[in-house]
């Protein structure tokens, strides 16, 4: 069995009951965007032709290169939800919203494993 199958093998196994999927359904991507609304605000302080990166840009790159240990087309799906996450975020220039949406999302989440 690959790596990325046993993975999803255990998930299903703790998130099974239609209301975790559907707090999850939630929660993760209120989670995802709430980070990203926060990490936006941090760039690193690199002399660059163009804007430095952010925190959500290396974070990013970093779930990328996690999830091409696993399995290429599951790195290219979250590369390209984390790309839209970003653009989202990017839309909110409040940080008081994105925190607000985090803590949200961790509450679907609870409730989700309760």
């Amino acid at each position: 069995m690959r790596r990325v199958d046993a993975l999803f093998q255990e998930y299903a196994s703790y998130h099974s009951t239609r209301g975790n999927l559907v707090c999850h359904a939630f929660g993760i991507p209120l989670i995802i965007f709430g980070l990203f609304s926060i990490l936006l605000k941090v760039r690193l302080p690199l002399s660059l032709p163009w804007d430095s990166p952010t925190l959500a840009e290396v974070l990013i790159v970093l779930a990328t290169v996690y999830y091409l240990t696993l399995e290429v087309r599951l790195a290219a799906v979250m590369l390209l939800v984390g790309f839209l996450f970003d653009l989202l975020a990017r839309g909110v220039d409040n940080v008081w919203v994105g925190g607000a949406a985090f803590a949200v999302g961790w509450v679907f989440r609870g409730v989700g494993h309760s």
